[in-house]
């Protein structure tokens, strides 16, 4: 733990080092390293503006979510959400939390360290189902001692984890032949719109959701060290958050380099962790399975314990008189742990409509908080959330994995701009906003 108490009542750069360290490590997971590799290798020639857009959603929107818990006083997601409407606020915080955590994330994060570390010598269920219960004992460990999830994230992980990610970046883009990216071939989907198709695929990484999830964490660890003024808290958030985005932005563009460089040693590969094993495997030979596997062990684990810890609090808060945080704990290591070991292909298919469903709404309620006189007109944040809900609700059965209605497509077609590409709600949030202000502060004048 760092100090324990700040004179000046504002965080200190060393303070804002250590928890800024603390929050890249909960937000930098598998997924992290996986995409933006598989991105780079498709994308090819189109790397750069591929990987920019890339970068707006999955580094410069996670970090407006954690500021604005900072910047709005908040509590926490539910506290923010409660603000539209309480019913509303505990349904979409619940859903979000649960669904993203033990029914999602969290599994993810065992069975993709499994699938990097072991998958590739042999595929005997027993060993995933041996590797869960080591991995998920670590991760009950830890989350059991949330107040010292600086420490153990921000001081020890972390550090770990990027010495052994530096090896891995250093290894690949600093040896070899001279190389220009203008010669690389370009997948389909990303020679018309690169930087559409990257800021769609940051949606992957689930970022902006988990900012609204972590960011109480960030509040805590500042009032840890004795700021409690909300100025000060909400600056403490602004250069923390920062710090940690910052270095996640220049990862991001190093890990695209790192996968269109690969394609002249090992061609296109099926996904982003095969081709990370194929990278790794040729510039590190015999040590190239430990390597990978400590990076993605510690990468999951950092993540899966700050999910775990987010959701024991968050589920404590709402529901007081059913658990306690402890136990909410142990029943979500129970769910993720089952999930790790039975369905989770059929989870992660689903994982896409409800990303399509649930961004929107996370974005939008993120964006609203950074202006605090909006938070205490709810009449605002009804209208712009409504209007955004039903675009959000066309997106989700467009991204059904038993496919889409092909009815409700046209008409979402016709109605909302861009929806094709994914954007059908961003006009009507924007319609709704306006007419939230006009009914706020023209006709009720309130």
């Amino acid at each position: 733990m760092i100090a324990l108490k700040n004179q000046h009542q504002t965080l200190s750069w060393r303070q804002s080092t250590v928890i800024g360290s603390m929050l890249f490590g909960l937000f930098f997971g598998a997924g992290n390293l996986i995409f933006p590799v598989q991105m780079g290798q498709e994308a090819g020639a189109n790397l750069w503006p591929a990987a920019l857009g890339f970068v707006v959603t999955a580094v410069g929107l996670p970090l407006l979510s954690v500021v604005a818990i900072g910047v709005s006083g908040s509590k926490g997601l539910n506290d923010m959400s409660e603000r539209v409407l309480p019913k509303y606020g505990h349904i979409f915080t619940a859903l979000l939390y649960f669904v993203l955590g033990p029914l999602l994330s969290i599994p993810r994060t065992a069975t993709v360290s499994y699938e990097i570390g072991f998958s590739q010598f042999t595929q005997h269920p027993l060993l995933l189902f041996a590797y869960s219960i080591f991995f998920f004992i670590c991760v009950a460990y830890f989350s059991l001692k949330p107040s010292g999830i600086m420490t153990w994230v921000g001081k020890w992980m972390n550090p770990v984890f990027l010495i052994f990610l530096a090896l891995i970046l250093a290894g690949v883009l600093l040896t070899g032949d001279s190389f220009s990216f203008t010669a690389f071939p370009v997948a389909p989907k990303y020679q018309e719109a690169p930087f559409l198709q990257g800021f769609l695929n940051g949606y992957n990484t689930m970022d902006v959701i988990a900012g609204l999830i972590f960011g109480i964490l960030v509040v805590r660890s500042i009032h840890q060290v004795g700021v409690t003024e909300d100025r000060d808290v909400a600056m403490g958030t602004i250069k923390s958050g920062a710090l940690s985005m910052g270095l996640m932005a220049v990862i991001y563009f190093l890990l695209t380099m790192l996968g269109a460089r690969s394609l002249e040693d090992i061609g296109l590969a099926q996904n982003g962790g095969e081709a990370l094993i194929q990278i790794v495997s040729t510039k590190f030979g015999v040590f190239a399975g430990i390597l990978l596997f400590v990076v993605m062990f510690v990468a999951c684990l950092k993540t899966a314990i700050g999910l775990i810890v987010s959701c024991a609090e968050t589920f404590a808060e709402i529901y007081p008189n059913v658990l306690d945080q402890e136990k909410w704990t142990y029943v979500f290591i129970g769910i993720s742990f089952v999930i790790a070991n039975a369905g989770l292909n059929a989870i992660l298919a689903w994982a896409v409509p409800f990303l399509a469903f649930m961004y929107p709404l996370s974005i939008v309620i993120a964006l609203l908080h950074l202006v605090p006189a909006w938070t205490k007109r709810p009449v605002i944040m009804r209208w712009t959330l409504g209007f955004t809900l039903v675009p959000a609700c066309f997106d989700l059965q467009h991204a059904l994995p038993t496919g889409s209605i092909p009815a409700l497509d046209h008409f979402a077609t016709a109605v909302f701009p861009f929806y094709s590409y994914g954007f059908a709600w961003v006009l009507p949030a924007i319609l709704g906003l306006f007419i939230g202000l006009v009914h706020s502060y023209v006709i009720r004048k309130d």
